[in-house]
């Protein structure tokens, strides 16, 4: 038996708006992330490296010169929703990214000006103890249902509220994906249709068993918890069968799995290491 995931879990995604500028021409575009404490409290937001650095989305704009001049966070489960926490790079904003170049995960650490109180969106799936660890893929069984909320083109155009979209898991859990597309560096595959929007969206595992009350971390024997299991990347479109439309969704998407988040986390544990002391 599956349980859905909490209302404020998926609510704590929240929708990234990006702006490239090459002094010449500006681009815009956006996706999904969220926030994360490190061990000190401090604000840390992920999503994917794609997202805040158009070189790794396309190498084409690697000669063009262009930067990320503008990153507005927007939180749809605050009040008043659709509040934005607007981060200006010029403000000292800290990108941090992985050493292996196809880890698509980026940390954003912003200026704590960047942040006043009453915006600090702290919130699930913030904290740590809720990313799977290696020990949970051991146990994560093909075909689990996972959830996903994100901020693509067909959300809710009133409220601005993300939409949630589900499916299992495809690959070895306990083994890392690959394709021509998607090295072996922590990835997972996923039967779910990820589009535009999706990206940098947190993937949950759901809850499986016998609950023992309204708790998603309290059950009977057999019973698996909730649990943040990675960061949403991108889909996969078709490239072998030539009966179809080379650039068909084929239903599959992939994620980096949470053990490459904690990794890179685990660089940032203290305020005075953020601060570069």
């Amino acid at each position: 038996m599956y349980h859905p995931i909490p209302t404020q879990w998926l609510e704590a995604t929240n929708r990234v708006d990006v702006q490239f500028d090459n002094g010449a021409e500006t681009k815009s575009y956006s996706g999904s992330g969220f926030w994360v404490a490190n061990q000190a409290g401090y604000c840390l937001f992920v999503t994917n490296r794609h997202v805040v650095d158009m070189a790794y989305r396309d190498e084409k704009y690697l000669p063009q010169g262009y930067r990320l001049s503008r990153l507005t966070v927007s939180s749809h489960s605050a009040v008043p929703r659709s509040r934005g926490v607007v981060v200006d790079l010029e403000c000292d904003i800290d990108l941090r990214v992985h050493a292996s170049y196809g880890v698509d995960i980026a940390i954003l650490i912003p200026g704590a000006q960047e942040l006043p109180d009453a915006a600090t969106p702290i919130s699930l799936p913030a904290s740590r103890h809720l990313f799977a660890d290696q020990s949970f893929f051991e146990t994560l069984p093909w075909g689990a249902q996972v959830s996903f909320a994100s901020f693509q083109a067909w959300r809710d155009r009133t409220t601005e509220k993300p939409i949630l979209r589900t499916g299992i898991v495809s690959s070895d859990p306990s083994d890392d994906y690959s394709s021509d597309i998607v090295d072996r560096k922590s990835a997972l595959l996923l039967e779910a249709f990820s589009f535009s929007g999706s990206s940098g969206s947190p993937v949950f595992a759901n809850a499986f068993g016998l609950q023992i009350d309204d708790s998603m971390f309290a059950g009977g024997p057999g019973f698996r918890s909730a649990r943040v299991i990675g960061v949403m990347c991108g889909h996969i479109q078709n490239r072998e069968d030539t009966t179809i439309a080379s650039s068909m969704h084929v239903g599959l998407s992939y994620c980096h799995k949470s053990t490459i988040l904690i990794e890179m986390l685990s660089q940032l544990d203290s305020l005075e290491q953020l601060g570069g002391a």
